[in-house]
């Protein structure tokens, strides 16, 4: 795979992981705003969200779990 790496005079944009850790911190605030998540930690005290998942992307699969021959 050929990389091409240029410098940019504005200093381009935040790092990958930076973006992505960006997101996940906007659909967890997105999340917790929702009225119906709202009615759920109301309604179990002490309940906290721990993960966001989208329905539409396949959760990744644990090879860990899995037997090996």
């Amino acid at each position: 795979m050929r990389w091409m790496v240029l410098v940019a005079r504005d200093g381009g944009e935040k790092p990958l992981a930076q973006q992505s850790k960006d997101q996940k911190d906007t659909i967890f605030r997105e999340t917790h705003e929702h009225p119906d998540v709202q009615a759920i930690l109301k309604r179990f005290p002490g309940a906290e969200i721990v993960d966001v998942r989208d329905y539409d992307t396949p959760a990744p699969v644990d090879d860990s779990q899995t037997e090996k021959d």
